[in-house]
Parts: structure tokens; C-alpha cells; sequence
């Protein structure tokens, strides 16, 4: 890694034009875009345009929608996900992120080998159309576990979008033990994006860190993913996003790391992390 972007979630839900112009007064040049089921075509395009000054990644956060599931309801997540890609690469995207288990206590109702090749007829449906499909870790089922999400992510030739609030997370709650560089070591230079925040509570949802020294232990980690350059701060309150960027901002520069996020530019002396 050798720069990070930092990229605003669309925090006021399907309004473009208010969530451009937040990211320009705030000096933001990425925006990640999670998807609405029920927009059209047209009318997805239409708002997509008004992020034009942008680089945009989308976001397919649709919980119980899941093409794990070993009945007639993975056909339907396969037939919407698809339709998702397909929308994203005619809007110029190139990167869709997609979950495994979202919204889900367990996996009494998923079945493994089902989850294993939709995910890769998913991925190379993706690829046909320059769209490189993502899965995220969670805090539930499969992808909480390294091992398992490292497994569908070598089995399917999917991408990886690592969550760090809900790795903080899963090893809060013991479900994992050990090192979040688990989470990285094993997929090596698939890791195209990460979601920046503390942890993640059912009471409370994504919760901002109050100082750096909070998710700095992952942000070690991350700069071993020399392929992700894409920080999405997942957040819902705008003053939480902005006091986190600054943070952030602090941490890369301390770092040598090249940032582009403020809007002032690069830090000129980059990380050599082949070193490491």
C-alpha cells in the first residue's frame, strides 16, 4: 500500500446530490454507494451521475437476502446480486462488496457447498462485466472465522473488503482468538477495500473510535495490504466521519503513508512496505 483513499458511505441514504456536496465541502474524492433494491436502472444511473466528480465502489448491504441458503431463496439472491453487478458495471464500477450470512445468528439454514458456487458463479459473473466482486467479513456465520472466510475466498476467486469494527467484534465476543492478521496474511493481495470504525454492538451498531490508539493495532495490519487503498469510514453521523478522518489523516502521516482524503494533497514520502 502505497496511498489510501478515503471514501465516504452515502450517510444521507439515496440523496446523490446532498451526499456530493457534503464530500466536496468536506474534502472527500470517493464515495462507497450501497445499492437500493428497489431503485431502477435509470433512476440509479441518474443519481450515480450526480457523483461524477467522484470514484465510486458500491456496497450490496441486503440482510437475509443470501446466496447461501440451501432452498429456493439462494436462487433469488443469486437472480438480485446478479442484477446488482449488472447495474454497477453500467454505471462504471468496478468494485461490488457482498456478504455471506448478513443479518443471520447462524447457519442452520445455509449450506456450504451452495455458498461455495454461487459465490464463484457470482464472481466470474462479475468479472464478464470488469466488476470485481468482494466479500466482507462479518460478525456472524462463516466469514467471522478466518479460516472459513479465507476458504471461500480461495475456493471462489472472490475480492476482500475487510471490516476492522467487525473484527474488533468477533474477538470482543471470543469467536475468534489470536491476531487480526489472520484476517490478511491468509488472502494475500486480495484485500481491495477496507470499513474503518471501532466496533460494531447490536444495541448500538457501528461505534467511532474515541482516539487512535483504538483501531491502530488494526491499521498495522491493514498497511500489510498492499493492494487496499480504498478506507471506507462506516459511520452514520457526519461529525463522527470527519473527527475519524482526522485521526486517520494523523495515523498516515506518522505512518509515511500517502493519503487522499482532506483535499491537501498527498503526503509526499510513501511507506516502503516491501520491507516488511
Amino acid at each position: 500500500m502505497e496511498k489510501v483513499k478515503f471514501a465516504l458511505p452515502n450517510i444521507f441514504g439515496q440523496d446523490a446530490v446532498g451526499l456530493a456536496d457534503f464530500a466536496r465541502a468536506n474534502g472527500f474524492a470517493a464515495i462507497d454507494w450501497s445499492l437500493d433494491l428497489d431503485l431502477s436502472l435509470g433512476n440509479f444511473l441518474r443519481k450515480i451521475e450526480s457523483l461524477g466528480d467522484f470514484e465510486v465502489r458500491y456496497h450490496c448491504r441486503f440482510p437475509k437476502l443470501d446466496l447461501a441458503y440451501s432452498d429456493i431463496r439462494s436462487e433469488y439472491a443469486m437472480a438480485i446480486l446478479k442484477r446488482m453487478a449488472e447495474m454497477v458495471s453500467q454505471a462504471g464500477g468496478e468494485h461490488m462488496t457482498i456478504h455471506i450470512g448478513l443479518g443471520l445468528d447462524d447457519d442452520r439454514d445455509l449450506d456450504w457447498g451452495t455458498a461455495l458456487a454461487n459465490l464463484a458463479e457470482l464472481v466470474s459473473f462479475g468479472a464478464r462485466r470488469g466488476v470485481t466482486i468482494c466479500l466482507e467479513n462479518l460478525t456472524t456465520v462463516w466469514t467471522s472465522d478466518p479460516e472459513k472466510f479465507a476458504e471461500m475466498i480461495r475456493e471462489s476467486g472472490a475480492g476482500v473488503t475487510f471490516d476492522i469494527g467487525h473484527a474488533h467484534a468477533c474477538r470482543a465476543n471470543g469467536l475468534i482468538d489470536g491476531s487480526y492478521g489472520r484476517y490478511i496474511a491468509l488472502q494475500g493481495d486480495k484485500v481491495f477495500n477496507a470499513h474503518i470504525y471501532h466496533t460494531e454492538t447490536k444495541a448500538c451498531g457501528h461505534i467511532a473510535p474515541k482516539e487512535i490508539g483504538e483501531i491502530a493495532e488494526r491499521l498495522d495490519v491493514l498497511k500489510s495490504a498492499k493492494s487496499c487503498e480504498w478506507w471506507v469510514i462506516e459511520l452514520a453521523e457526519p461529525i463522527e466521519i470527519l473527527k475519524t478522518r482526522d485521526m486517520l489523516e494523523e495515523y498516515i502521516s506518522q505512518n509515511g503513508i500517502r493519503g487522499q482524503g482532506s483535499g491537501d494533497g498527498y503526503i509526499e514520502e510513501a511507506l516502503d512496505l516491501s520491507a516488511r
